[in-house]
């Protein structure tokens, strides 16, 4: 919980913003709730500690639910 756990897609450039709009609005048809990730200017980029480092190949069966095999 807390604001730091939240999703966001961070950009440099502002001619992605369209982009990312797109992929949301597609994204949305497949769930019943809201998506809430926010897009917002890049403003500042922390290196995260190493046990989150390539966390997916780290741990296969965590929490998350990308497929790194698609």
């Amino acid at each position: 919980m807390g604001s730091q756990y939240r999703t966001g897609i961070y950009y440099i450039d502002e001619s992605d913003i369209s982009i990312m709009k797109k992929s949301i609005e597609e994204q949305k048809k497949k769930y019943d709730k809201p998506i809430v990730t926010e897009i917002e200017p890049l403003k500042v980029i922390y290196n995260e500690e190493e046990y989150h480092q390539k966390y997916l190949k780290k741990n296969p069966d965590g929490y998350c639910h990308i497929d790194l095999n698609s």
